[in-house]
């Protein structure tokens, strides 16, 4: 990472970070894939960043290879690891590269990934602005419909930490 993060730090280009789940290919990972394209048609450097970069994930950025689209495995290695464990494990270095890359904007794009990339922006010195993707229905306790939708844990995290986020 050390290599072209450091070469980047002295291009004037944006530069934006994309924290995708890389456990499958659906819908919000090809719609934020598309998103980088679209950066990185504009000018942009964008890094998307896993923990434990999955087949699926590879393939979708091979199949069109731009030099100003990297992946950046945050959790890299063999060792099989749940996934709310790798994306845990990620956010000491989450906090590296948003202070050695310094991007514009870090999207995130699902809870888990949200809220790494939450404790990451709090650790590290530079402060990006924050974009979170949330698609799941959450429980909404005065909410008609949604107030009796089974809550998981992390449901609880969500008012809590997403307060904290600037957008």
């Amino acid at each position: 990472m050390s290599g072209v993060a450091e070469s980047r730090l002295r291009d004037d280009r944006p530069r934006y970070g994309i924290y995708l789940s890389a456990r499958n290919l659906g819908s919000r990972e090809r719609l934020l894939l598309a998103t980088a394209r679209a950066l990185v048609s504009g000018g942009a450097s964008v890094d998307i960043l896993a923990a434990g970069a999955e087949a699926p994930l590879r393939e979708a950025l091979a199949v069109d290879p731009q030099p100003d689209l990297r992946l950046v495995d945050l959790f890299p290695g063999s060792l099989p690891a749940p996934h709310k464990l790798r994306v845990t494990a990620s956010i000491p270095r989450l906090a590296r590269w948003i202070d050695q890359c310094r991007p514009a904007v870090l999207f995130g794009t699902s809870v888990p990934p949200n809220l790494a990339c939450i404790a990451a922006a709090r650790l590290s010195k530079h402060s990006p602005r924050l974009v979170l993707r949330q698609s799941n229905t959450l429980r909404v306790d005065a909410h008609p419909r949604y107030g009796n939708l089974r809550r998981r844990p992390r449901d609880l995290l969500v008012p809590r930490f997403y307060a904290r986020a600037e957008i």
